[in-house]
């Protein structure tokens, strides 16, 4: 936890072997001042902690094209459909673990993200993800998707059976966990575990 704001590192070098960059918990972090530090490391980063902050992901249009393979945006209050969709277009040819939960992200309006490779998608007490929001993002990375969490989210278990079942997905996944969704019902979650035999309901 730290004060900084990320403004100012206009005169710094850039940082070419930097992989790993923790601003977790730093709530005076601006948009602004992430731009500044992502155009510095760009080309090497791999893994950014963003959960906890101020920021919400938009304005990063400026920036080039990310390597990261762990995104961690977690407990962002402010962040937005549209700023994770600038995240995702700038990193989704590399990301295989991104982090939502608590975040008032809906899901959708994400048509212009390419194919993603993740393999952890965490959408945990996001109140806001919509099924339409959720089968967005499925869509985009059934493919690779190894572990979706959605414990206390708003989704409709029969809504994701069907999709599951309608496009034969998730063929990949091993581990889906959905406690304390209200709207999954016990035979939702029998369809779900007959689709998907090869993983852990939790």
């Amino acid at each position: 936890t730290t004060g900084i704001s990320g403004e100012g590192l206009d005169s710094i070098p850039v940082l070419k072997q930097l992989e790993k960059l923790n601003l977790g918990n730093c709530w005076d972090l601006t948009n602004t001042g992430l731009l500044q530090l992502l155009a510095k490391c760009s080309s090497t980063l791999k893994e950014l902690n963003l959960c906890r902050t101020g920021i919400s992901g938009e304005g990063l249009d400026s920036i080039p094209d990310l390597q990261l393979e762990i995104l961690d945006l977690s407990s962002n209050q402010n962040m937005t459909d549209t700023g994770l969709l600038q995240f995702l277009a700038k990193c989704s040819s590399t990301l295989k673990d991104l982090d939502l939960n608590k975040t008032g992200i809906s899901g959708e309006g994400l048509d212009s993200v390419r194919v993603l490779k993740l393999e952890i998608l965490r959408l945990e007490s996001c109140w806001k993800l919509t099924n339409e929001g959720l089968l967005e993002l499925l869509a985009k990375c059934s493919a690779s998707l190894e572990e979706l969490r959605l414990h206390g989210s708003c989704i409709s278990g029969g809504c994701l059976a069907d999709w599951i079942q309608r496009n034969e997905a998730l063929g990949k996944l091993r581990r889906l966990g959905f406690n304390s969704c209200e709207n999954v019902t016990e035979e939702d979650e029998a369809r779900i575990r007959a689709a998907l035999p090869q993983c852990e309901v939790l």
